[in-house]
């Protein structure tokens, strides 16, 4: 009953938020009077003007939004677009005309005079709106060339006049159209702009491999420069011809092809964001890698920026940029190159050692590049934009996520080399630990774990102290061959290797604190062994490893004054099977001698567990017997909080082993630090052992806490601590209530009898399917329809054959009896038998 309650205000809700959206869609609409009609026609400028007189479908008002967006958009260009609204200013010349006619035109007007009229239909969204808009308004100055003579021609008027920018695109209105037309209302004053259409070659016979049917492209024509007899050089264009990014090549054709990095660490072409080459040299000791940068740069003008650092004069400590600063750190032989394909892909750089000093080679390598990092966003809408199953991302939340943030830029991956079938042999025998993050690109969770990944990276070399990443990663898309041997059968895989083995894969959560935690827990020995007084103290004071203290919040050390005893051999058991996940050292000899007594220890063997950021338990003495099983348990249960906080990380270990929750929603206030110190208590005393004591932070408003005591339906009172005890086996809630007393003695009678059903619930855990989006395919069915279309289709093709071998005279009869029957003959008869076996197909398909 509840649940049904809920749902129906879940509509409810849904539905006035609907009304709300619409409501204000209506209010935010701003329509044109009479006056404002006549300034605009009139007008010198283009204006593009609909009559409104009803609603009708929802393309109409798709049209109508698109529209009025495109109207506060396009104020910046100079370009009018209005909307009168018959009902309120009859404008009597246009709005008499038929409603169906005035909701499928515009009308264009300049000078007081109607120009032409546009179908509603071919403006369907904001870009259509605003691409047609821009080339009305510049008719004139971009002319739609159909053929090469056309083109021609004009190129041969602007030689020694100005420079041509020359687009191939599909449709009018597409946003390729929209990114050059806005170009050409910027910069239409310096560059002759020509736009076409056609499918067919436009440009000279044999340049047909340049001219691909299904894509857009763009030529700058370099006419200025050329004389009178001479042919206009041509450079194609290399990005996307999208809004967000075309404007940095119209900008790069001003700026220097070439340019040198100085301590400032910056280029212009790497703050336009684009495609950019670095060349990593000393210049007085390989002159000829110049030359050859030199060469190849015009080839990409406007396309790719190149950078010249000479290693001479740079000095790492005073680059400000990160990412310039640990390519230049790379101990790599001179010369070689490091390209960034910009703003266009997810951050991942490429390198070039061999071959720098052969232009046909170095061409390969940036086309190959720009070739390889083509976003998404340059394969069909269809493939991309399909808004329609946007759902079924949202059943998945971490796809979800990465969807939704797929515009974002990732961090710069050069520090995680990509690894191919050469170079991962060798990287995996290198000295030290090494881990390989194999991946694809399609994955989410492998698109989500690249930036942290990334930065594990970085965290790593600055603990070690070295330029040189223990870090790659293989794409196993390009390289199959590679992750077959690596055994990758799931993705993402991270695997950690020494001296070529694997020694170890991690399995634990994808994020940069846990993974650097298992990385820098398998680079020591498990147990560590302290042979010195000075060496436990060290590690005892959380300095050795110099880690320690950031990632971990515990370690267990092991006491062992004898030397080799049973205890001590148990203790390494344990903590090698325990190794990546939590540090533990053996303190022998001396250390022992001189550090045991310290914490109470016996004169045989003392194991501790330390928590230093534990204020209720900093300390649990091992009292059980000496076994792999008691001690392995200890490990585990010691080194967690006494009363930790529930979060997603440790909510599955303690669903695990516990049959209820006590918890205290946290306020940071006095009364809710006394809760926590009775609560600690009643943990350490270990007087529920089923129960799990922990706490949530319910501070403010946009805490988990807050939202939990949202779900129970129990009020949180400020400045008051909530406690709640749920109990899985029965799903019941108990709230501890509005007292203030939270003493030991009032708590511990309070628990003994929720959890004997003593005291009536508050409530119960709310039941929630947590079902699809989307229905998911049913495939069987789906593989059934195609076998019934297919026997259909057969069924068809023996009746027209059957049919065409029947002798005249059966014709004859068969008209007869038809006519009897009142059956029509001839062709209806035909397609009444082809018709039967496809409509018994989609009566099937139905069902």
């Amino acid at each position: 009953m509840e649940l049904k309650m809920l749902s129906i205000q879940c509509l409810l809700l849904l539905l006035f938020a609907q009304l709300v959206l619409l409501t204000n869609g209506e209010a935010d609409r701003k329509y044109i009077n009479e006056i404002e009609f006549k300034e605009a026609i009139t007008s010198s400028q283009i204006s593009l003007i609909h009559f409104h007189i009803e609603n009708a479908n929802n393309e109409y008002q798709e049209f109508l939004n698109g529209f009025f967006e495109a109207s506060e958009y396009l104020v910046d260009f100079r370009i009018k677009l209005g909307v009168v609204d018959c009902n309120i200013n009859y404008i009597e010349e246009y709005c008499t005309q038929k409603p169906e006619d005035l909701r499928t035109k515009v009308f264009v007007f300049r000078d007081g005079k109607s120009l032409t009229d546009l179908a509603t239909d071919t403006l369907f969204d904001i870009n259509s709106i605003v691409s047609s808009s821009l080339h009305l308004a510049l008719l004139q100055e971009v002319p739609i060339v159909q053929n090469h003579d056309e083109l021609f021609t004009t190129l041969r008027k602007s030689r020694a006049k100005q420079d041509v920018i020359f687009a191939k695109v599909l449709a009018i209105g597409t946003p390729e159209h929209r990114a050059f037309m806005e170009a050409a209302f910027a910069y239409g004053h310096r560059y002759k702009f020509l736009v076409t259409t056609s499918s067919k070659n436009v440009l000279k016979e044999s340049d047909v491999e340049m001219w691909e049917e299904t894509r857009d492209g763009v030529w700058l024509f370099q006419c200025h420069q050329a004389l009178l007899n001479e042919e206009c050089k041509r450079i194609r264009y290399q990005g996307l011809l999208r809004v967000n990014e075309f404007p940095a090549f119209m900008k790069a054709l001003d700026i220097p092809l070439i340019s040198k990095i100085d301590n400032g660490g910056k280029s212009l072409h790497m703050e336009l964001k684009m495609p950019t080459v670095m060349l990593i040299t000393k210049c007085e000791k390989f002159p000829e890698i110049e030359k050859v940068i030199e060469q190849v740069s015009p080839m990409f003008l406007g396309s790719v920026g190149f950078v010249i650092v000479d290693m001479n004069f740079v000095e790492l400590q005073k680059i400000p940029s990160l990412k310039i600063k640990f390519l230049l750190g790379q101990q790599r032989k001179l010369p070689y190159l490091i390209m960034d394909p910009g703003h266009s892909y997810n951050g991942e750089f490429f390198e070039m050692h061999e071959g720098v000093t052969e232009v046909g080679k170095v061409i390969d390598f940036i086309e190959n590049v720009l070739g390889e990092t083509v976003p998404d966003d340059q394969l069909d809408d269809e493939e991309i934009n399909d808004d329609e199953n946007i759902e079924e991302l949202q059943d998945d939340p971490v796809q979800d996520a990465t969807y939704q943030e797929r515009s974002i830029q990732h961090l710069d991956t050069i520090h995680t080399e990509a690894l191919t079938d050469k170079t991962y042999p060798e990287f995996i025998v290198k000295k030290g630990l090494t881990t390989i993050f194999f991946h694809v690109k399609w994955d989410p969770r492998c698109l989500a774990f690249r930036e942290p990944y990334g930065l594990a990276a970085v965290e790593i070399m600055e603990i070690k102290r070295t330029n040189e990443s223990a870090l790659a990663r293989v794409n196993c898309f390009d390289w199959p061959d590679v992750c077959t041997k690596a055994n990758v059968t799931r993705y993402p895989t991270i695997k950690m290797y020494k001296k070529g083995k694997e020694v170890a894969e991690y399995k634990g959560v994808l994020d940069e604190f846990y993974f650097l935690k298992y990385y820098l827990l398998l680079t020591v020995n498990s147990p560590i062994v302290l042979m010195t007084e000075k060496k436990g103290r060290e590690f005892m004071d959380a300095k050795n490893p110099s880690w320690n203290s950031k990632y971990l919040d515990a370690f267990t050390i092991g006491f062992f004054p004898e030397g080799t005893t049973k205890e001590r051999l148990v203790f390494s058991e344990v903590a090698e099977e325990l190794r990546g996940q939590y540090l533990m050292a053996s303190c022998v000899k001396d250390c022992a001698k001189s550090l045991a007594g310290q914490i109470g220890g016996s004169v045989e063997a003392t194991v501790v567990t330390i928590k230093w950021e534990d204020v209720n338990q900093p300390e649990v003495l091992y009292t059980e017997p000496y076994t792999e099983e008691d001690l392995k348990k200890f490990v585990l249960e010691s080194s967690e909080k006494i009363m930790p906080e529930l979060n997603e990380v440790n909510f599955p270990f303690f669903m695990k082993k516990k049959s209820a929750f006590l918890m205290l929603f946290h306020g940071f206030d006095h009364y809710s630090e006394s809760a926590e110190e009775s609560l600690a208590e009643i943990a350490r005393e270990k007087t529920f052992p089923t129960v799990q004591i922990c706490w949530l932070d319910s501070s403010s408003s946009d805490t988990i806490g807050l939202h939990l005591l949202k779900q129970y339906d129990i009020e949180f009172v400020k400045f008051r601590p909530t406690i709640v005890l749920l109990d899985f086996k029965s799903q019941n809630l108990y709230h501890y209530g509005t007292s203030v007393d939270y003493r030991k003695k009032v708590l511990v009678p309070w628990i003994k009898k929720t959890l004997n059903g003593e005291i009536d619930r508050t409530g119960m855990l709310k039941e929630k399917k947590w079902t699809p989006l989307t229905t998911g395919y049913d495939f069987l069915s789906m593989i059934k329809a195609e076998e019934l279309t297919e026997m259909a289709q057969m069924e068809n093709r023996r009746f027209s054959r059957s049919a065409e071998r029947m002798p005249e005279k059966d014709d004859k009869i068969r008209e007869e009896s038809s006519e009897e029957e009142g059956l029509s003959t001839g062709e209806d008869n035909d397609n009444l038998l082809e018709d039967l076996p496809l409509n018994e197909a989609k009566r099937h398909i139905e069902l």
